[in-house]
């Protein structure tokens, strides 16, 4: 479920944004958050990023970490099955996503980031 970053018990909630840093080794993370609106076709969404507010969160011992790393320029991810993501390392992970420019969702538990997907589209 998406949930706004306000409500009182955020823990389950899917939040979306990109990771604007990783460190693996304090286990944190930089988040830019985003109001993600889905419409009444599949195709048919919004992305709102209007606050520059940059969060640090920390990672759980135990984050998954779902991912389907492509080069740019190719439409289907070969290292990955369809519609399966891989679980991929944390440490790698914190170089792919230095610039921030791949769309992720987390999920909080206990305060923690315990869910790290990435949002993948041709």
């Amino acid at each position: 479920m998406q949930c706004s970053w306000s409500d009182a018990d955020p823990d389950g909630c899917t939040f979306w944004g990109y990771i604007m840093s990783l460190d693996p080794n304090d286990r944190t993370m930089s988040f830019d958050l985003v109001l993600f609106e889905s419409g009444e076709f599949e195709a048919d969404f919004e992305i709102i990023n209007n606050n520059p507010l940059i969060r640090t969160l920390p990672l759980a011992e135990d984050v998954t970490v779902a991912a389907c790393p492509t080069d740019p320029g190719r439409t289907v991810p070969d290292e990955c099955g369809d519609p399966a993501f891989d679980e991929f390392p944390l440490t790698e992970l914190a170089t792919w996503v230095a610039n921030g420019s791949d769309f992720w969702g987390l999920v909080l538990d206990n305060d923690q980031v315990s869910l790290l997907q990435q949002w993948w589209w041709p």
